[in-house]
């Protein structure tokens, strides 16, 4: 077996494990979410789910559609950029989801201080 045809079946393995274990991929993605929306709110919270489910999704669809195209012909470079995009963009979505508790860190200092004064018995 020559090399192109080893990284063609590596490839093929991998999007197929990554598909097959889609779901249970996602377990990480709703503890984002939890903690997103503790550290600023539950819409935030929601809406970085929804960006990240929705970029998980693509990516997954992206990997069938090239799994096919491989089984169709189509040259690995072209099929390997395409994977490269998707997953790219998917990373980028998902770090700046993540990152909106760091955005927000006025809004977060905020409502932790909100929420301490309301708890302690303080009056406004």
């Amino acid at each position: 077996m020559n090399r192109d045809a080893v990284i063609v079946e590596r490839f093929q393995r991998y999007a197929r494990g990554q598909i097959a274990h889609f779901e249970k991929r996602q377990i990480l993605t709703v503890v984002g979410f939890c903690f997103v929306a503790l550290l600023t709110t539950p819409f935030f919270g929601l809406f970085a789910l929804a960006i990240a489910l929705c970029c998980e999704l693509m990516d997954c669809c992206n990997l069938k559609w090239q799994i096919s195209a491989l089984d169709q012909g189509k040259k690995y470079k072209v099929v390997n950029i395409a994977v490269m995009a998707t997953a790219a963009f998917q990373a980028f979505c998902t770090s700046i989801c993540s990152s909106w508790p760091i955005f927000c860190h006025r809004a977060v200092q905020v409502k932790i201080l909100r929420s301490f004064f309301d708890v302690s018995g303080a009056q406004r």
